[in-house]
């Protein structure tokens, strides 16, 4: 059976189930993307640090002072582990599981905060993207601070965000000529 959109595109859904020929070899489990089996019967599953994304994924971002401050102050709290531990780990110990840091900390803050009911931390990253638009930054900084693949892909999310510049363009130009004609005002032959 297709969905709407792959009958459009004429494309055939994928099946809900694939079956493996009899005598095949097991296939490797299957991994989430903290690195945990994703059998669910697996609870006990070793969590490990898998690649990034994208390789834009490794990037450099600058913090504000007060992230800085926080972060001192966690880490003076909480150290992590040796250069390569954990810097917001479980209450038990290891990285934190993203189901419980939503039931646990995520929702209840946003219910505290009145922030609407279903706004998920990726939000955090469009509010990011917005604040360096409305301050002025350039589509190439925040592509690459968001690490998009090209500032096509910014423009295209964020392209509503970027303030209208007829005025500034306008008044560019004005200053411009202005600054232009009070140095050399042209000649104009009043015989003509």
């Amino acid at each position: 059976m297709q969905g709407p959109r792959a009958a459009r595109r004429g494309h055939r859904a994928p099946p809900r189930r694939a079956v493996r020929p009899p005598g095949s070899p097991p296939r490797p489990a299957a991994r989430d993307h903290l690195g945990r089996a994703a059998d669910p019967a697996d609870r006990q599953a070793r969590r490990v640090r898998c690649p990034p994304k994208t390789a834009r994924s490794h990037r450099t971002v600058p913090l504000p002072r007060m992230a800085v401050d926080a972060m001192k102050a966690h880490l003076r709290d909480f150290p992590a582990d040796g250069p390569e531990g954990w810097i917001f780990t479980a209450p038990q110990g290891g990285p934190v599981v993203y189901t419980h840091f939503m039931d646990a900390s995520w929702r209840p803050a946003c219910a505290k905060a009145g922030i609407a009911k279903g706004t998920g931390p990726h939000a955090l990253r469009h509010h990011y993207a917005s604040l360096l638009i409305k301050h002025g930054e350039s589509v190439k900084t925040v592509s690459e601070r968001l690490g998009h693949t090209n500032a096509a892909m910014t423009l295209n999310i964020y392209t509503h965000l970027w303030p209208d510049s007829e005025e500034r363009t306008r008044a560019a130009v004005d200053k411009a000529y202005a600054d232009r004609s009070a140095h050399a005002r042209p000649q104009v032959d009043e015989a003509a």
